[in-house]
């Protein structure tokens, strides 16, 4: 079945310093918040942010939300889907993500992640700039965990 996913969310913007008094450095923050998930199957949805084909009886879908930037801002709560599982294998591959986080497990972690979704996966939310904040588990009707 083919699946249009939308993500939904709000965005703040301000200078890198506008939680403290110390003066605006011209340096941009981008936050992305409160990731809302509508799924459809049908024509509905005009503009999906993702369309996935899959033969799951009832998947969810992975997305990770993390940060990015460069030396002259970031933007946190990016967001990517990752692959698309069985709801049995949620607490694995929930736990393989945030063990690819660490240096030292990292190859291992994101080998073992694409064998148990059933293909290659870019941990994008690994990187110089990147830092992985969140994961949600995202059912077909649009419910996370």
């Amino acid at each position: 079945m083919k699946y249009k996913i939308r993500v939904e969310k709000s965005c703040r913007i301000g200078s890198e310093n506008s939680y403290s008094n110390k003066p605006y450095t011209g340096y941009s923050h981008e936050v992305y918040e409160d990731h809302k998930f509508i799924v459809s199957t049908g024509e509905a949805e005009k503009w999906p942010d993702v369309t996935v084909e899959t033969d799951l009886e009832d998947p969810i879908f992975v997305f990770v939300i993390y940060s990015s930037g460069s030396t002259f801002g970031r933007t946190d709560g990016c967001d990517e889907l990752v692959g698309v599982i069985e709801r049995n294998l949620v607490s694995k591959v929930d736990d393989l993500i945030w063990k690819s986080t660490s240096k030292e497990e990292r190859a291992s972690a994101v080998s073992a992640l694409g064998d148990t979704i059933g293909e290659d996966v870019y941990d994008c939310w690994n990187g110089y700039f990147e830092h992985l904040q969140d994961v949600k588990f995202v059912d077909k009707y649009g419910f996370t965990s």
